[in-house]
């Protein structure tokens, strides 16, 4: 081992685009641009139009008549990440909007995105934006006091 290890390089991230597909849901950095597979169009068309159904990997497949493996790396070269990391950030996105502009509470919040447990929201909420939805919600209104 002593021979081999000075020649082994591990680096602190992940650097395979499947690796990184998989990784927390947030917007890719980089990554090569190709024109979009219709499929991968219409799997993004179906979960935006409705994020708060319980997606599953084969529901998409199907969808479009490819295997899941084959729809992942499809999606994966169009949009940086897997249709079910996407639909992640997508209900991050919608649940950070809600937890803004209206008052419903974190567990309804959620549940409308398409979560059906408060830690679930919770914690996708916090891996994804780095704060818990009740500090993002208490940012918003430490904003609202300071402009009044």
């Amino acid at each position: 081992m002593d021979r081999i290890a000075p020649h082994i390089h591990v680096t602190s991230h992940r650097v395979s685009p499947s690796q990184r597909a998989r990784g927390a849901p947030v917007h890719p950095r980089t990554r090569r641009f190709a024109p979009t597979r219709a499929e991968a169009a219409e799997v993004r068309e179906a979960l935006s139009g409705a994020i708060a159904r319980p997606w599953t990997l084969g529901d998409f497949a199907e969808m479009v008549h490819l295997s899941t493996k084959q729809l992942s790396r499809v999606f994966v070269d169009a949009y940086g990440k897997t249709p079910l990391a996407y639909l992640t950030m997508l209900r991050v996105e919608e649940m950070a909007r809600l937890l803004r502009e209206t008052d419903l509470t974190i567990e309804q919040a959620g549940r409308q995105v398409g979560w059906h447990s408060r830690n679930r929201a919770s914690d996708a909420f916090r891996q994804a934006t780095g704060m818990t939805p009740s500090r993002y919600r208490r940012l918003r209104i430490t904003k609202e006091q300071r402009s009044s």
